[in-house]
């Protein structure tokens, strides 16, 4: 009995062993990465799980390098990587992996919660060089609504920042004349900075890093401008591979590539092509009978960088920006019965620049710069017999010295210059302008100008940001003194502001500054103008309080406010008082202007939904010897802007914009005197401005979707500006004899819609 049972056990563990094995599974090497989906950016130290079905005890973990690579031994058979990390969704992944797939390397990518935040640098007052400036950055201006994505049509929503007309390119500032406001692109001015009309700026806005707006009070670096500033940054270019996308859209198409050349340099091209004008002229033109629109506009941009970062003190980046708008029309009738406009009206303008930069630390305290812009500006317009062609060659210039002297003192000295060479030819006729109302053209003798000028505006200046450790003063004196050669002028300019933090997220600040701004080059002229005129001068002033509620609590607003008020002086107005017959159209320095006004804005961000609002009340008056003070043509009482956007999940975003301003003062015409000799009828003011536009309002709304593909991204748009199709008066326009009038409005409801697709 005992030896059948041994026999029995021993069988048993004998058939046990043979059909389970006690062997240790194959360990198999998996070398990956760790990707974002869509936009392929390395994702470094996120934890990785691997589950084996051989060792269900815990996971292999492993975490990803600092370029997102990651490499870990696993058993064959079944796994499961797991992958959760903060901003991302959960990512699940089951293979069978066997040794004949060690050396097949896995390429994981992990899905954004929203792809609709850019992640970008944030620019505020305090932590920018000058505490009046107002930066967006590109997660604010790509997708805010009315502005196409735009940068500087977003600045438009800031407070401050006047209504335009719907077909200006220019800007207005705090109630001042468009003239006055200065265009820069890297901190080197160029003419323009939209397209005509207004519809985009000059640079493709994927390739700006962000938009400064200066208003009353800049500091010392910049002159040439009594109203204020806008400035574009270019980004730097992808370091890490080769970026791109391409899109095409209603109003124009384009595209970017961007990526490293080798280990320390790097490249981004882009190029863009508008064809509205093909479409406003089929619209428009059919619908016209005084004439065909030909071409409203057309537009093309171009913008080139190379960056080299030659070592770890020297940095060098090159920049080329292309620029050209055309705008015209085929009068089939004479306008306003004047016989000398008919025929072609053409309007055609182009820029380029090429801007090195060149930046040295020399110290870990001590960084030096200097940049130039070279280029050339094209301005050709005709109506009929009557042209003006401008060109003129352009090199600017900035040295500027960074030094830390010690823990609480910094200093920027700097140099600043301006020389253009300008070659203008034109003919027109002698035509006053009075409270917006004009002479008609071809009531008075044609002159015509052929010069030649050389013009070198140049400027040394001395910023000082004087913060003590732990104090709530922050100090800025500064001082420019500035040297026109057609004026021969050297003017004296201080400017300081002051910055006080009360704690708590409480701060306030205060500015005040001297200005200076040339007139412009064709008043200076001796057979057109009066040689004899100076340089337009300004006074600014300004206050504000801003509280940040995030600080210490749970809110998530922010608000400013701000008091600010000009004085300018020395603006450069006909005065036909003084006119002579070897000077019909002269001029002088007698204008001036008031302009003082509120500002808010108030800002709320959540992780799916932010909003803001801005809100100006201002008024805007001027002046000269022969007219009393009275409201300026870009005064506007009231200016409300409210803007709203809401993720609503899955790549989804809806956001709207409400605009509501004053109507723009203008001049009534109150009759008419036929002029005999030229078959013409000539318009008589009323009292200066004293009617007003009706208000204006434009609701706009914009919807993006982002479809996420392991490797690209695909957007589609829609942007609906004027949703409600309101008809905003912007101009008077009056029969031939000035007996009946009607109002010009501004541009119906326009949709853009678009694709996008980037990797």
């Amino acid at each position: 009995m005992r030896t059948s049972l041994f026999i029995f056990m021993l069988l048993l563990i004998t058939k046990i062993a043979s059909s389970s094995p006690l062997t240790t599974p194959r360990q198999v090497k998996i070398e990956g990465t760790l990707q974002e989906k869509g936009s392929r950016k390395p994702l470094p130290q996120i934890n990785i799980y691997c589950f084996s079905s051989l060792q269900s005890e815990k996971p292999l973990q492993v975490s990803t390098d600092s370029f997102g690579k990651f490499s870990l031994e696993v058993p064959e058979g079944k796994l499961k990587w797991i992958i959760s990390a903060s901003q991302y969704l959960r990512f699940e992944h089951e293979e069978e992996q066997y040794a004949e797939k060690e050396n097949s390397a896995r390429h994981f990518y992990l899905e954004k919660s929203s792809y609709l935040n850019y992640e970008t640098t944030i620019y505020g007052g305090s932590q920018t060089r000058d505490d009046q400036t107002k930066s967006l950055k590109r997660s604010e201006f790509l997708t805010v609504p009315g502005a196409n994505g735009d940068p500087v049509k977003a600045v438009q929503n800031l407070p401050g920042v006047n209504r335009s007309s719907s077909f200006s390119s220019q800007v207005i500032i705090e109630g001042s004349s468009p003239n006055d406001t200065r265009y820069n692109i890297e901190n080197q001015n160029v003419p323009l900075i939209f397209h005509f009309l207004g519809i985009t700026s000059v640079v493709l806005p994927e390739a700006v890093d962000h938009v400064d707006y200066l208003p009353a009070g800049f500091g010392p670096e910049y002159a040439q401008s009594t109203a204020g500033l806008v400035n574009l940054t270019l980004k730097d270019p992808e370091t890490d591979r080769l970026h791109g996308f391409a899109f095409l859209d209603l109003i124009n198409t384009g595209g970017k590539i961007e990526g490293p050349i080798n280990d320390h340099s790097s490249f981004l091209v882009d190029f863009r092509q508008s064809y509205i004008g093909s479409i406003f002229g089929a619209v428009v033109g059919k619908n016209n009978s005084n004439f065909n629109l030909t071409a409203v506009p057309e537009f093309q941009d171009t913008a080139i960088e190379y960056k080299n970062d030659i070592s770890k003190t020297d940095h060098f980046k090159i920049i080329g920006i292309g620029s050209r708008d055309q705008l015209g029309f085929l009068l089939s009738k004479p306008v306003g019965e004047n016989p000398v406009l008919r025929g072609n009206l053409n309007y055609q303008t182009d820029f380029f620049r090429i801007i090195p930069e060149w930046t040295h630390q020399f110290q870990p305290e001590l960084i030096g710069r200097c940049s130039f812009g070279v280029g050339k500006d094209w301005s050709r317009f005709n109506i009929g017999e009557l042209y003006s062609n401008k060109m003129n060659t352009a090199l600017t210039g900035r040295i500027e010295i960074e030094d830390q002297l010690n823990p609480a003192w910094k200093s920027y000295w700097g140099i600043e210059t301006q020389l253009y060479w300008y070659n203008i030819q034109f003919q027109t006729s002698y035509s006053y302008n009075q409270g917006g109302v004009s002479t008609p053209l071809g009531t008075a003798s044609t002159v015509t100008v052929d010069n030649q000028y050389s013009s070198n505006a140049m400027g040394l200046y001395w910023r000082n940001v004087i913060h003590p450790p732990d104090s709530p003063w922050t100090l800025t004196p500064g001082f420019r003194l500035s040297y026109f050669n057609l004026t021969q002028e050297i003017m004296p300019e201080p400017r300081v502001s002051a910055r006080y933090e009360f704690g708590n997220g409480w701060a306030t600040r205060a500015a005040s500054g001297f200005y200076d701004q040339a007139p412009p080059i064709q008043y200076l002229d001796t057979t057109y103008g009066n040689p004899n005129l100076k340089s337009q001068r300004g006074i600014h002033a300004s206050w504000g309080i801003e509280k940040d509620f995030r600080h210490g609590s749970g809110s998530r607003f922010t608000i400013t406010q701000d008091l600010f008020y000009k004085y300018i002086y020395s603006i450069a107005v006909n005065s036909p008082s003084l006119a002579s017959p070897t000077q019909p159209l002269y001029y002088d320095n007698s204008g001036y202007g008031h302009i003082y006004g509120f500002e808010f804005l108030g800002k709320y961000k959540s992780s799916t939904w932010e909003s803001w609002i801005s809100y100006t009340l201002s008024r805007s008056n001027l002046g000269n010897a022969q007219i009393p003070e009275a409201l300026s043509p870009y005064d506007q009482t009231h200016l409300l802007t409210a803007v709203s956007a809401l993720e609503v999940g899955r790549n989804w975003k809806i956001s709207t914009r409400m605009r509501y301003t004053t109507g723009n003062p203008y001049t009534p015409i109150t009759s008419s005197i036929l002029d005999v000799n030229n078959n013409t009828y000539v318009p008589q003011a009323g009292t200066l401005y004293s009617l007003r536009m009706p208000a204006f309002f434009q609701w706009d709304v914009r919807i993006d979707k982002k479809w996420i593909y392991n490797k690209w991204i695909l957007t589609a748009y829609l942007d609906i500006e004027n949703l409600t199709n309101q008809s905003n008066p912007q101009q008077m326009n009056y029969s031939y004899n000035y007996q009946q009038s009607e109002t010009v409005t501004g541009l119906p409801i326009f949709p853009t819609l678009g694709m996008k697709a980037e990797f």
